[in-house]
């Protein structure tokens, strides 16, 4: 998903954790940046980011 895709789904209100938050997700492997195919970045979430830890409570 592109950058600006993603910012957009978020609430206003928690624009401002944005920037930050995808640094770290990136930082700890739950994100991977990919090249775009016309240029740009687009950003997927990995494998392990996807299922759910063995301690994390389920909702």
């Amino acid at each position: 998903m592109a950058r600006a895709t993603l910012r957009r789904r978020i609430p206003s209100r928690d624009k401002h954790l944005y920037d930050t938050a995808l640094d770290l997700l990136l930082a700890v492997g739950d994100v991977v940046a990919l090249p775009a195919a016309h240029g740009g970045t687009r950003y997927r979430l990995t494998d392990s980011a996807r299922q759910p830890s063995a301690g994390s409570p389920s909702r």
